[in-house]
């Protein structure tokens, strides 16, 4: 009875571990009014897209969670490089310490110029292999496969 009882309780411990790591696959859900494709590398990193309804009014949002990172300061217009397939394009995230001391690293696009910019990383994303997110001044580097990238971006529309 005794050994049942510890197994069960090793096992409800060890399923909300494996699923922090990660396997690399793209997924996509909606809630509260927006679309959101995620995917969560080895390291327990994860990055989304959140695409609003139209109706909210919102902008389409890009966000890099980096796992370990926390504290210090938020910083607005961060360089950071998002390359798929080693085709780079230059975007500035803000970096935000949420109130646990989690940092994220996020952008709305907002502007036309970004609209078009984020459009188009998608299209490459959703044809791509990988797409790695460098963040030089923070010493990120994080690579993600973009396994099921265009099932889970499908419903994304940037607005």
């Amino acid at each position: 009875m005794k050994i049942a009882s510890v197994v069960t309780a090793l096992a409800c411990v060890s399923v909300p571990l494996s699923a922090m790591a990660g396997d690399g696959r793209w997924t996509s859900g909606y809630g509260q009014g927006q679309t959101e494709a995620t995917v969560t590398n080895a390291r327990g990193t994860t990055f989304y897209v959140a695409c609003p309804d139209a109706a909210l009014g919102q902008a389409t949002t890009v966000t890099l969670e980096p796992r370990g990172v926390t504290g210090g300061e938020d910083v607005a217009n961060v360089g950071v490089l998002i390359m798929v397939d080693n085709r780079s394009t230059s975007w500035p995230l803000n970096r935000r310490v949420l109130d646990q001391g989690q940092v994220i690293f996020t952008a709305d696009a907002v502007t036309p110029t970004q609209k078009t910019q984020l459009r188009a990383l998608m299209q490459r994303m959703r044809a791509g292999r990988s797409v790695t997110v460098a963040i030089p001044s923070a010493g990120l580097r994080e690579t993600f496969p973009l396994m099921g990238s265009a099932a889970a971006l499908a419903a994304c529309e940037v607005r």
